[in-house]
């Protein structure tokens, strides 16, 4: 049986784009044939780590993909100040697109990339890979099945980042800090279990503070943060995040609902328990988000 390829362009290849990157070359009948960079050209460590994955097609310009007749879909993994710009040129080029989170801090630049997309009529997928993890597809059904009753109230923690460092956070900073890069997730997460029975969220609160390191209020972000959302029925999700941890990447979800509750605890590294006369021991929880979510990013 023949199968048609599928070739692609791809913005960015930074730590993201390299993730992305490295998934696409395992994927049969997908063909990367441009890559783009405003630095690819200079920045010798990039172009090397390119060149060993078997790319042979480089540039610093966009447009080259968005006008390539042979390419039919972007992945546009680069800075978040540049989402809004290659949407919108993608979709009147009349490419299917992937975009990282977020397309963007604005509201009316959001709206304005859907007019071009639904205007093209061409698909257009963010970035959220939480939503394709085996654990939080089985909350949502658990939800969808009427499992809970009508749910009251999500609890989502996300403790993660032990391997940040100053350039990160610096930059992270840039682009609106924790509550863009890493509570967004969580943002989108509480919206996926409780959107289908709590309809859209009305209100949002938030407080945090900086105390793991100077650095964050240095640069005018926070290191930790507390989020209430109020739903249109009067559900509650509360979200606590946090930069720092020791022990790996913390993320767990609890629903209440009327007929009971679900939780979804952190995967571990096995689910061999160990018994013994003094203790009871479980493995580690993964170390860092591209551990713990391989196979979701794999599989969107």
């Amino acid at each position: 049986m023949q199968t048609t390829e599928v070739v692609l362009g791809v913005v960015g290849v930074g730590r993201i784009g390299r993730v992305h990157l490295e998934n696409l070359l395992a994927m049969h009948g997908v063909r990367v044939k441009t890559v783009c960079d405003w630095k690819i050209l200079v920045d010798k460590e990039m172009m090397e780590w390119a060149v060993s994955r078997g790319f042979t097609k480089f540039t610093t310009d966009y447009h080259e993909i968005t006008c390539d007749p042979e390419i039919s879909a972007i992945l546009i993994l680069s800075s978040t100040n540049s989402h809004v710009e290659i949407s919108i040129a993608a979709a009147e080029a009349h490419k299917h697109i992937f975009c990282e989170k977020p397309v963007s801090s604005s509201l009316e630049e959001i709206e304005t990339v859907r007019a071009a997309v639904q205007k093209s009529n061409v698909i257009y997928q963010v970035g959220f890979n939480r939503r394709f993890d085996h654990n939080w597809k089985a909350l949502k059904q658990s939800v969808t099945n009427g499992d809970l009753g009508a749910p009251s109230l999500v609890k989502a923690r996300c403790i993660v980042d032990p391997t940040y460092n100053e350039a990160y956070i610096r930059e992270s900073a840039k682009e609106g800090g924790m509550l863009v890069d890493m509570t967004i997730h969580d943002f989108d997460m509480c919206n996926y279990l409780l959107s289908s029975t709590a309809g859209l969220p009305v209100s949002v609160y938030t407080c945090g503070g900086s105390s793991v390191s100077p650095l964050f209020k240095e640069v005018g972000d926070v290191s930790e943060a507390v989020v209430m959302i109020r739903y249109q029925s009067g559900a509650t999700a509360i979200i606590d995040n946090s930069r720092e941890t020791v022990y790996g990447y913390d993320q767990r979800v609890e629903i209440f609902g009327s007929k009971g509750c679900a939780i979804g605890e952190n995967d571990l590294r096995s689910s061999i328990r160990l018994y013994s006369s003094e203790a009871t021991k479980l493995d580690k929880i993964h170390f860092w988000f591209l551990e713990r979510y391989e196979l979701e990013f794999d599989s969107y």
